[in-house]
């Protein structure tokens, strides 16, 4: 079977969302075969946060339903990792693995993502007490943050933050600042949930970074697709045209 293994849930829009995913990746890999692909995921609410703070380790806010949810773990279903800062590993303690029925959907010589944390450059491990550490330390990559997702062996990677990772990604595929720890993404899967999650105080923005000039100092994308799933939307895009993420990578 041709790699990447498209993956369909066999209900609509969520069927289109995928092949969109599935084809944007062949393209890439037809045009820079030896450089990795990066899928950019997260949620947010109406008012541009993806968390609050603070709260208990574990106890996360869901900004998907059910629909978007398992939209989400089938397109990780479609990478060779799945990757997360070390503020997310500490603050959600995640496993990012395949689950909600997708991996059942896949052939025989599908393999699950592993699991990559974007280490601080003061950090040189995971805990030992975190659920990636107890229960998927073999599929788990270690990788310092300011070397980005490029020379891990991965061939296709999903970013799904926390802030500074969403921050320097956005900015790295935009060109428009100079120190991106390394981080780009090809293809943005938006998730816009129904609901305000607060102040600067309590809320955790998703783009963190200040514009310099606000009408054209900040990251912007090309859309793709707007869908509606039950109360939440989602957005597909991609970097803008004159990217340097649109630009030849052999990374």
């Amino acid at each position: 079977m041709e790699y990447p293994w498209p993956v369909l849930l066999g209900r609509e829009p969520e069927d289109t969302i995928l092949r969109q995913v599935h084809s944007h990746q062949l393209a890439h890999w037809q045009q820079q075969p030896q450089a990795p692909w990066v899928t950019l995921s997260f949620a947010a609410s109406l008012d541009g946060k993806i968390d609050t703070r603070p709260r208990p380790v574990g106890a996360q806010w869901r900004l998907s339903n059910a629909r978007t949810m398992l939209l989400t773990h089938a397109v990780r279903a479609a990478h060779d990792a799945v990757a997360v800062g070390y503020g997310t590993l500490l603050a959600d303690d995640p496993l990012l693995s395949v689950r909600y029925g997708v991996a059942e959907r896949m052939p025989p010589e599908w393999r699950p993502p592993k699991a990559m944390v974007l280490l601080p450059h003061n950090v040189q491990r995971v805990p030992e007490t975190c659920r990636l550490w107890r229960e998927r330390r073999a599929a788990l990559i270690e990788q310092p943050r300011t070397a980005g997702v490029a020379h891990t062996g991965v061939r296709a990677v999903m970013l799904e933050g926390g802030a500074r990772v969403i921050t320097a990604a956005l900015q790295g595929a935009s060109g428009g600042a100079k120190d991106t720890a390394g981080l780009y993404y090809h293809l943005l899967l938006l998730t816009i949930s129904p609901c305000w999650l607060g102040s600067d105080t309590t809320g955790v923005a998703a783009y963190t970074s200040r514009a310099t000039d606000p009408l054209s100092d900040v990251p912007r994308v090309r859309p793709i697709g707007c869908w509606t799933l039950d109360d939440n939307v989602v957005i597909l895009g991609a970097p803008p045209e004159t990217s340097p993420t649109n630009a030849t990578r052999e990374e």
